[in-house]
């Protein structure tokens, strides 16, 4: 059985406001902006979703574990940026994220866009 607990979108408008941490984690924040992540969305699911009790997800995501990264225009060496991440980020959630190697990644360009501003 599967339950949204919590859904929180943050959007920021420029790159100061990210240190509004009474808003936002100062880790994650920090860890956002080393990287040079302009948007990131994680999901980590287990089971089932019961439509008929619960309606529709905001958000659909499959069972496991879900991560979309957008690192800002004029990043170099991606790849080892995301490998560093996701390592990162694997430490911080208690999750096995640094498994997402290349065999598990695509690099779509055209169908997937950031969604924030």
């Amino acid at each position: 059985m599967v339950q949204s607990i919590n859904h929180v979108i943050f959007v920021f408008l420029s790159p100061a406001a990210v240190e509004h941490y009474h808003l936002f984690s100062k880790s994650l924040g920090e860890v956002l902006s080393h990287y040079s992540v302009q948007e990131l969305h994680l999901s980590l699911t287990q089971g089932l979703w019961h439509y008929e009790k619960w309606g529709y997800p905001v958000h659909d995501a499959p069972p496991g574990a879900e991560l979309w990264v957008w690192f800002r225009p004029g990043t170099e060496n991606i790849d080892q940026t995301w490998t560093d991440l996701i390592n990162v980020l694997s430490g911080m959630f208690c999750a096995s994220l640094n498994f997402l190697d290349h065999r598990s990644v695509v690099t779509p360009h055209l169908a997937f866009r950031p969604t924030g501003v």
